[in-house]
């Protein structure tokens, strides 16, 4: 199963060696710890990471950025390089990422993007995802496009892509884990009554740092496990994180009946229903 996971310490001997098998420079993608040591990099450059992902000790002129390892089961494949929002010259993207060469071909890229994107629309301002590519790189162009982007110009080494902010979840098919089923009560706040079943979905990480939260619509008995569509994001202005909506296959839901099916959290969170990709 392919997932993401943010650097950590928990995982840093693995975090280690891939990083330092990662070339130089490839495609536009640097990475000034090629071949570090094990000890440099557990005093340096896995700090660093988790640093920049908070926005402490920035060089002059950098913004934020998250760097988050693409894991297929207990292997690392790829890394992902997410920038919180643009800086002011715009010449970078959001979103950079490598791939192991042994692991090419396999869709990992396109997932690994996909669960990228995912992860950072709560996050960005913008209301699109800024990308650029080399143009001798198709395979890369492929991997956006099938995520949603399109060309919107180019210069005579690159192209530039765009993504709409919730094209990666909006019509996605998700299971739903659900560990507050409807007629539940809420752990730690004993008055708050789940009239609907709400869990999370296990390999989608949030910007939290935890399993992505999901209301589920159209079911109307106590759930253990749930698999449907993604059919509505609520943004919270006033938190980190996102909760998406998700229902059955064929299915509908107006935005109104939406917002009144969740109210009954919502209600404590300045928050707005999200319906359309683009």
């Amino acid at each position: 199963m392919l997932y993401i996971k943010l650097a950590n310490y928990e995982d840093a001997e693995k975090e280690w060696q891939f990083v330092a098998a990662m070339p130089e420079d490839e495609n536009g993608l640097t990475n000034k710890w090629h071949g570090v040591t094990r000890e440099r990099f557990l005093s340096a450059a896995l700090p660093e990471m988790i640093n920049r992902s908070k926005g402490v000790d920035l060089p002059k002129g950098f913004v934020p950025d998250t760097t988050l390892f693409l894991w297929n089961d207990t292997e690392i494949v790829g890394q992902f390089r997410l920038r919180h929002f643009l800086p002011e010259t715009l010449v970078p993207g959001h979103i950079g990422y490598f791939i192991a060469k042994e692991h090419r071909g396999k869709g990992f890229a396109t997932e690994g993007l996909r669960l990228t994107l995912a992860y950072g629309a709560s996050m960005i301002p913008e209301e699109e995802f800024f990308l650029r590519l080399n143009k001798d790189n198709p395979a890369s162009l492929r991997v956006m496009l099938k995520n949603g982007g399109r060309i919107v110009g180019e210069n005579e080494e690159k192209y530039f892509v765009r993504i709409p902010k919730y094209h990666a979840i909006l019509g996605q098919k998700v299971r739903v884990t659900v560990d507050r089923p409807l007629g539940s009560c809420h752990p730690q706040h004993e008055n708050l009554y789940y009239p609907i079943n709400y869990g999370y979905i296990e390999e989608t990480l949030a910007p939290d740092g935890e399993a992505q939260d999901a209301y589920i619509l159209g079911v109307d008995q106590p759930l253990a496990e749930f698999e449907g569509i993604v059919i509505a994001v609520i943004h919270r202005t006033d938190d980190i994180e996102e909760k998406w909506v998700v229902a059955p296959e064929e299915t509908s839901f107006t935005k109104e009946e939406i917002e009144n099916a969740v109210r009954f959290q919502e209600q404590y969170f300045d928050s707005f229903v999200i319906v359309d990709r683009i």
